[in-house]
């Protein structure tokens, strides 16, 4: 691993010890080894599985805390903190995976002139062939196959035309899958302006969970706090946000972008997090029971607001009262 890559866990590392050590101090809280001695040193918690760890762990050719990609780095996103190396490797990259997948394969499904999936085609007598399926405007389906496997395929085409039947078949995302990536993301976009305040809270424990036993349905809606807005995000919104408005339906609003670069296909994402306290979770769960929503959010933008990054402690609570006193 670089020096560049060396240095800058060392500031991410720097950055939120230093958050934690605020928090901890400021809730009067400690933290002790299994022999109930106190740990006196600069220490980061990952803010996926809870584990806490020394500096150390950031050091050697393959440190235990690696650096995490919000978004991920395969769909456009920066290192922004870090995860250890079992979150970020294991459970990262196929969530990873998940969303270049979708980025991949939505202008197929949304009928864009051109776009190409990967297809099986299974014929009578169970011969399988694998290709690729593009849309051709209007004129249906542009069908690619391996030129060696082409002359079998078009004897088999020639049987469907005459009355012969092809099972076509494409692999998607469910959405489920989807939303626990987008959950995943803006969660960690949060962790990396909030910090400690933020991870350490009841409401966001909740969330935790989901991302942590991604297989069980902890959180009450596979929606996860995704709404799709009736109208398209523009790049201006990719922000933080508050919704103020209407009042059982106050919380932070999370607006990301992730891009695949090969064919440039990109789409911004909007995710609901809860804000601190019993009535913000219980406005969480409204947003639970629909996906879409056509009506009038009041949403401000925090403006101004850059994070632990800037010493800028307990945002997650502080930023909730100005906005929604």
């Amino acid at each position: 691993m670089s020096s560049n890559y060396d240095a800058k866990r060392k500031r991410i590392f720097d950055i939120y010890s230093h958050d934690l050590k605020k928090y901890l101090q400021a809730n009067r809280k400690q933290v002790f080894t299994s022999d109930g001695e106190v740990i006196d040193q600069p220490l980061y918690v990952c803010p996926l599985c809870l584990t806490f760890f020394p500096e150390n762990a950031i050091l050697g050719p393959e440190p235990f805390l690696t650096l995490e990609h919000v978004p991920p780095k395969s769909v456009g996103g920066k290192s922004k903190i870090l995860t250890c190396k079992n979150c970020n490797n294991i459970a990262g990259a196929k969530l990873d995976k998940t969303l270049l997948h979708h980025l991949q394969t939505q202008p197929f499904l949304t009928k864009m002139p051109g776009a190409a999936i990967d297809a099986v085609f299974k014929f009578e007598e169970n011969k399988v062939f694998k290709g690729t399926l593009a849309n051709q405007d209007d004129k249906g389906f542009l069908i690619t196959i391996n030129p060696q496997a082409f002359p079998h395929f078009d004897q088999k085409m020639r049987k469907v035309f005459s009355g012969g039947k092809v099972d076509v078949s494409f692999q998607v995302p469910s959405e489920s899958a989807k939303n626990q990536a987008y959950l995943r993301i803006a969660f960690l976009e949060c962790f990396s302006l909030f910090g400690y305040d933020f991870l350490f809270n009841k409401n966001t424990e909740e969330l935790c969970k989901q991302l942590v036993y991604g297989t069980e349905s902890i959180l009450p809606y596979s929606t996860y706090g995704r709404i799709k807005p009736s109208v398209p995000l523009k790049d201006e919104l990719i922000s933080l946000h508050v919704i103020k408005e209407p009042p059982e339906l106050q919380a932070y609003l999370v607006v990301f972008q992730i891009k695949e670069r090969r064919q440039g296909n990109k789409e911004n994402i909007a995710m609901i997090i809860p804000g601190p306290g019993e009535q913000a979770w219980a406005n969480y769960l409204h947003y639970g029971a629909f996906s879409e929503y056509g009506g009038d959010l009041n949403i401000k933008k925090i403006e101004n607001f850059t994070g632990v990054a800037d010493c800028q402690h307990f945002g997650y609570q502080k930023l909730w009262d100005v906005f929604l006193k």
